[in-house]
């Protein structure tokens, strides 16, 4: 609450008066108290803001109305309101009053939150999970800048293909391409215009057919150390396209590019990348090797598993188990469906006389 004083004059009297007006709730059609409230675009609806946390101003007991502004022990935060207990609709979690068919922090059930992937905020509705993008475009389970995702370039799902000696890449919204070092798009093409005697020296520069191409120029034979294959003169030890042999070319791979050093095939990952067992993979991202090379993620009872910054974490929890101390090193920790302590969800106790059955508190 506040104090609102005012003074007036009426001669010969001079007075002085004060009123204490009550914060408008928050929820509803009430207006949220903003003392402390910082507008942030990265807490979304209807958080807010309150010093380093986002914040639920209408059902935070230790926050409820106004930052910093806490319920008794005894009441429980109802629409920005400290009461005795949650209105028609609204659900005790743990003294946060919440509805729990649209609140993204209690989606079901009390302390169900829901997880969102970036460049989007949770949502609820109907009790279920769901996401919305607030940059990029819907594709799946992710958002994505569809102008420049080679997976989904322009539109979802549409891939730009990797060319032999090259990737592929999305420009704009449209496919394009980037070549390997020592190679040059000739139409569409990744080529070495040294040794490729369709594009020799120069795209659309072409030998005859009693002609090679060796060190950028047609001639009627390769040079020393070279080998002719099909006109064109290769180091066959150093040139992935025929690396070994006329015939062994070696696979592209995606996130990098293949080499070929002394006649045997390899890849060279781009930066932020690490070869695992012939791919390029992100450690700090990639369930399989989620901190390093085959360091796949598998925590107890975990339906569902991420790699966040190279550390597994629980994404969702088998049925009847529940991730309450919310450390992810001893996965969903709890059998939600005898545990007295966390009976159903977590924090949901039973009583002195009760037991825990199927995730229901029951009188011994």
């Amino acid at each position: 609450m506040r104090w609102i004083c005012f003074a007036g004059l009426a001669a010969p009297l001079v007075w002085l008066g004060c009123a204490v007006e009550d914060p408008a709730p928050v929820g509803g059609d009430g207006g949220a108290a903003d003392a402390g409230v910082i507008d942030d675009p990265e807490c979304p609806a209807p958080k807010e803001r309150c010093g380093e946390e986002c914040v639920n101003l209408a059902s935070d007991p230790a926050s409820c109305g106004a930052c910093g502004r806490p319920c008794a022990d005894d009441e429980v935060c109802d629409q920005g309101l400290c009461a005795a207990g949650c209105g028609s609709g609204r659900t005790n979690c743990e003294r946060a009053c919440a509805n729990v068919t649209t609140d993204f922090d209690h989606c079901g059930a009390c302390g169900n939150a829901c997880d969102a992937p970036e460049g989007a905020v949770p949502t609820c509705g109907g009790g279920d999970c769901d996401f919305t993008c607030v940059s990029g475009v819907r594709c799946g389970e992710r958002c994505v800048d569809v102008s420049g995702d080679a997976d989904n370039c322009g539109v979802c799902d549409n891939q730009c293909a990797d060319p032999a000696g090259g990737e592929g890449v999305c420009v704009e919204g449209a496919c394009s391409l980037t070549c390997d070092a020592g190679r040059r798009d000739c139409g569409g093409a990744c080529v070495d215009v040294q040794s490729d005697p369709r594009n020799c020296g120069e795209c659309g520069t072409v030998c005859s057919t009693s002609e090679v191409c060796s060190g950028g120029t047609c001639t009627t034979s390769c040079s020393s150390g070279l080998t002719n294959c099909g006109g064109a003169c290769v180091d066959t030890t150093s040139d992935s396209m025929f690396c070994g042999g006329c015939e062994t070319a070696c696979p592209g791979v995606e996130d990098g590019m293949a080499t070929c050093e002394a006649a045997a095939c390899g890849i060279l990952c781009d930066e932020g990348f690490t070869a695992c067992g012939g791919a390029c993979v992100h450690t700090g991202t990639s369930v399989a090797h989620c901190g390093g090379c085959g360091m796949a993620c598998a925590l107890e009872h975990a339906a569902s598993v991420a790699c966040e910054s190279g550390m597994c974490t629980v994404a969702s929890c088998a049925d009847g188990f529940a991730d309450c101390d919310e450390a992810d090193a001893n996965g969903c920790e709890v059998d939600t469906s005898s545990d007295e302590e966390s009976c159903g969800s977590c924090g949901e106790r039973c009583g002195t006389l009760e037991i825990c059955r199927d995730g229901s508190c029951v009188v011994l």
